[in-house]
């Protein structure tokens, strides 16, 4: 299944195998979630997960980098009007509306308002894999 996977789900992932966000993460690595980002998500993935107060191994960090951009899928998301709480997550919404399943993961769904989101279908980790 296709998915934007917001970054707080990959960090919340690596800080915690064993939880929701790290069993998201496991699957992507099984390829059981096809990643769906553009450039701005990359962006945000490579320098959230750099930065030196999750002290992340560099080499888990460019690992996952790697199966991210060699499963994924990369799109070019066009810009949408709606107005999102922290703007910053636009990119995240906007991929999501490319894909057939419209399916966003997120750990703050605060940020992403059903009345702002329209057409999206925003899960929490816990949700998601209920859902399977």
């Amino acid at each position: 299944m296709e998915a934007v996977i917001d970054t707080n789900v990959l960090v919340s992932g690596l800080l915690c195998a064993d939880s929701p966000p790290g069993e998201i993460v496991d699957l992507v690595f099984a390829n059981s979630i096809t990643p769906v980002f553009d450039d701005r998500i990359l962006y945000e993935y490579r320098h959230v997960l750099a930065r030196p107060k999750f002290a992340f191994p560099k080499t888990v960090v460019e690992e996952l980098m790697g199966v991210l951009v060699t499963i994924g899928l990369q799109v070019i998301a066009t810009h949408t009007q709606s107005k999102l709480p922290d703007e910053k997550d636009r990119c995240f919404f906007e991929c999501a509306l490319l894909i057939y399943s419209k399916t966003l993961i997120t750990g703050n769904k605060k940020h992403f308002p059903a009345n702002r989101c329209p057409g999206i279908m925003i899960f929490s980790p816990s949700e998601f894999l209920d859902l399977r």
